[in-house]
């Protein structure tokens, strides 16, 4: 069925919506080691590539300057490449039930400056 002035209204709003379709961060290893293992990987490879990061701030009337340890996003994924892992998002949960695919819970997201 049609929307106003013939627009296919439903079909174009079902399109808006997949495209708001949640991803999930998700790495894959031919090894198929534990989650654990990778969390530690992961930890091994963000404590390797860390670096402190200046940053400032300032407005007419303060300024903030301070610093933020962040691993740059080449040399931790050239880390986490090297142990066998690659990136490959995902928008299906059940994708992490199959042997090799591991998951990164939201909250220990890494911020990397590109």
């Amino acid at each position: 069925m049609n929307g106003v002035l013939g627009f296919p209204f439903p079909l174009i709003a079902a399109a808006i919506l997949a495209g708001c379709q949640d991803t999930y961060v998700r790495y894959q290893n031919n090894s198929h080691v534990s989650q654990e293992q990778f969390l530690k990987d992961r930890f091994a490879c963000y404590l390797e590539t860390r670096q402190t990061v200046p940053f400032s701030t300032t407005t007419q009337y303060s300024g903030l300057a301070g610093s933020a340890v962040i691993p740059p996003c080449d040399g931790f994924n050239a880390c986490l490449a090297a142990k066998g892992y690659s990136r490959n998002d995902t928008p299906n949960l059940s994708d992490f039930s199959i042997p090799g695919n591991y998951s990164v819970p939201r909250e220990t997201t890494i911020t990397c400056q590109p």
